[in-house]
């Protein structure tokens, strides 16, 4: 009989680690592969300007537009050299060239959320929101 016991409770110990085990495996699931339902991230509206600004981009015809960091943000933080591969990724066949203002085009980010501002030398073509608009060079 005290075998019998034995087995049990190592059946219910089997259980209850497959159990807890298949509960965290799901947790972790849930946090990285989640799409929330009434919120979106940085990435989704990021995209959302970016779409904007491709169809802008293609119906100008360049092949090539300058892309600029805003003012108060280090170009060469990793985080904002990610942003410009992934908007160049984005925005292909469209090149960017970064931290050019020689082109006649210029796309400006100024960071997620804020507002675009006046570039003394260019005139204001799009602003896409998001804090993503398009410049065009002074003639």
């Amino acid at each position: 009989m005290l075998e019998c016991d034995l087995k049990t409770i190592q059946a219910l110990i089997i259980t209850a680690i497959a159990v807890v085990s298949f509960m965290n495996a799901g947790n972790v699931l849930r946090q990285f592969y989640h799409t929330p339902v009434f919120q979106h991230d940085d990435m989704w509206y990021r995209e959302a300007s970016l779409e904007r600004a491709k169809k802008v981009l293609q119906d100008l015809g360049s092949p090539r537009v300058g892309y600029l960091s805003g003012p108060g943000i280090n170009s060469y933080d990793v985080a904002v050299i990610g942003i410009f591969f992934q908007t160049q990724y984005l925005l292909a066949p469209t090149g960017l060239h970064q931290n050019s203002a020689q082109e006649e085009f210029i796309l400006v980010n100024f960071g997620i959320g804020k507002q675009s501002s006046p570039m003394p030398g260019h005139r204001l073509v799009e602003d896409f929101g998001n804090g993503l608009a398009l410049f065009r060079r002074d003639p």
